[in-house]
This record gives structure tokens, C-alpha cells and sequence, in this order.
């Protein structure tokens, strides 16, 4: 309970009096998955393991919620991208808040609570919760994509460790790995370089709150990898590091929000990246333009023993 009141955002002792847990519970506007209900707090989550909730749906669970008093918080929970979601921009008014849940989210909360107290229960199902994820989330380890060679996004990936593209790119991949064209070089064609996904958003650059939006939820994404690592021994040097990562998004960030180019289209797809790490060997494509959603497994692009791919 209190690992998942912390993911709200809501006070941890907001629920240390007589709490009240419903399962697939029936009422007039429809059967809730999970609602907890506290002196103080009322939540109710309405969980899809494909897809997300619809917003009239959700909007029958905000009703019930209306007349409740305290906080009060309606959490859709899904697998794919929040972007996905069709109530990613909807508001729910009267003073509730929409907290978006991902089945990632609560493993997370699974593993650090099984850290501290040894549980079967929870070790099943932290092995369910990955063997969902493993079908439905990481459909594609590394996303490969053509980036044009020493174009913006190809300074945004090198600088900014962001990589940019159509919001039509629905992938959610492990890594991203750009393969450089255009250059009259043959050398600089190929995939050099490989990076390691930390967040993704799909967003419009000129609207400065969803800029923000991204950052604050790229921001977080580094917070929890820092918090399981704080107190490991020999891990000071990779928290220095992840901590590095949000200064150079957040500039890059900045920087395409100033660019009329980025602020013209209606949605972007952006990929927030760790540092570009080089290939002990370049592969070179073999085929014309790379198509929406291509990718390979992790072994393929780092394994040295191929010299090129086909797209």
C-alpha cells in the first residue's frame, strides 16, 4: 500500500486507518477492478492487459468518486505507452486526479517490497507480472530506425541522448540504435552506435506543459533506478551517471521546443536515451528505407559476427 500511495503521489499515511479493498466490485456505474477506500483517500483502479481503459468508462468510475470526500485519484492501468491511452489528455474535474499506471509500474512496486521481505506469494507474482510484460510490452528488444547523417537528429542523439520521430512510431523497445544515411561516405553509413531506452513520449512541442510532462516522467524513470541502486556497494559511479541524463534531455528538450521545424507538427514520438554506446562491429543495411517498427534482437546487432542486415 505504501509503495503504491508513493507512485500516486499521495501521502504515505493516507491510508494508516481502516482501510477498505474491493475486488471487481458491482455498482451502478459498473463493476471496478480495485477501489480502496480510506477515511481520507479513495482510489479506484480499472486495469486492461491489452490496451487501456475508454474514457466512458472511466468516466462512469469518476462519478462514483465525485461525491466521496479527501483525495481522490482514478488510475487507468495498461501495458503499452501511456501515449496509447485515449484518456492520456483527458480531465477528469471536481478535484480528481488521473494517474496513469503501467503493469511495469507494478512490478516495480513487487521487487522493492520482495527486497525487503521474502514473500512467495509476491516472487509469483513478480514471475506472472514478467512473462506478461515479456509478450506484450518488449515486443521488440532494439528499434532501429534511419537517422540521416549529421542532420538534427543526429546532433539530438549525440548531444542530447534523444532520438525524435513520427508519433506513428508505437514501438517501446529496450535500445535504439540509429543507422546513419545520407552521407556520401559509404564508411558513415550503417549502425555504429547503440543506446539504452529509459522513457518514452509522445507529445507537441509547442505546448510547453507537455514538455514538461515528458521531462517530469523521464525524470522519474532515472529517481526509481536511482533509488534501488542507493546504498550498493561499487554503484556510485552509475548513479552519478544515470543522474547525468536529465540535464542533457532536458537541453535538447529545450532546444527542439525553440525549432519551428519540431514545433510545426502536431505530435512527436520522443525516445529518452542513455549514452551512445559504439558496436565492436558496424553493420551495414542492405535494403532502401528502414520500415516503421523495424527491429532485431540484442545478439544480432552486438555480436560481431554479421556485417550486414536486411531490412
Amino acid at each position: 500500500m505504501r509503495e503504491l500511495l508513493a507512485r500516486l503521489g499521495l501521502p504515505a499515511n493516507a491510508c494508516s486507518g481502516q482501510v477498505c479493498i474491493l475486488l471487481q466490485e458491482q455498482t451502478c456505474e459498473g463493476i471496478t477492478d480495485v477501489e480502496i477506500h480510506a477515511p481520507d483517500v479513495h482510489i479506484v483502479l480499472e486495469a486492461k492487459i491489452v490496451g487501456w481503459p475508454k474514457i466512458r468508462q472511466l468516466e462512469q468510475y469518476r462519478d462514483g468518486l465525485m461525491p466521496l470526500p479527501g483525495r481522490r485519484a482514478l488510475c487507468p492501468l495498461g501495458v503499452p505507452p501511456v501515449s496509447e491511452s485515449p484518456a492520456r489528455r483527458w480531465v477528469p474535474g471536481g478535484g480528481i486526479d488521473l494517474i496513469h499506471l503501467r503493469w511495469i509500474d507494478v512490478l516495480q512496486m513487487v521487487q522493492r517490497v520482495g527486497k525487503s521481505k521474502a514473500d512467495e506469494l509476491l516472487s509469483e507474482y513478480a514471475r506472472l507480472l514478467q512473462e506478461v510484460l515479456r509478450m506484450q510490452s518488449y515486443d521488440r528488444e532494439v528499434l532501429v530506425r534511419d537517422v540521416t547523417w549529421l542532420q538534427p537528429s543526429f546532433h539530438r542523439f549525440f548531444r542530447h541522448n534523444l532520438y525524435t520521430c513520427q508519433a506513428s512510431e508505437i514501438s517501446e523497445p529496450l535500445f535504439f540504435a540509429p543507422c546513419f544515411s545520407g552521407d556520401a561516405d559509404p564508411i558513415h553509413k550503417g549502425i555504429h552506435y547503440f543506446a539504452r531506452v529509459y522513457c518514452k513520449d509522445t507529445l507537441t512541442f509547442r505546448d510547453a506543459d507537455q514538455v514538461a510532462e515528458a521531462l517530469a516522467a523521464a525524470q522519474k524513470a532515472i529517481n526509481d533506478k536511482v533509488d534501488v541502486l542507493a546504498g550498493r556497494k561499487g554503484a556510485a559511479e552509475e548513479v552519478a551517471y544515470l543522474k547525468s541524463l536529465p540535464a542533457k534531455w532536458r537541453s535538447g528538450m529545450n532546444a527542439a521546443s525553440q525549432d519551428p521545424e519540431m514545433r510545426d507538427e502536431d505530435e512527436w514520438a520522443v525516445f529518452f536515451l542513455g549514452a551512445p554506446m559504439p558496436l565492436p562491429r558496424p553493420l551495414f543495411k542492405k535494403g532502401f528505407m528502414i520500415p516503421l517498427g523495424f527491429s532485431m534482437s540484442i545478439e544480432h546487432l552486438i555480436n560481431g559476427t554479421e556485417a550486414t542486415f536486411k531490412c
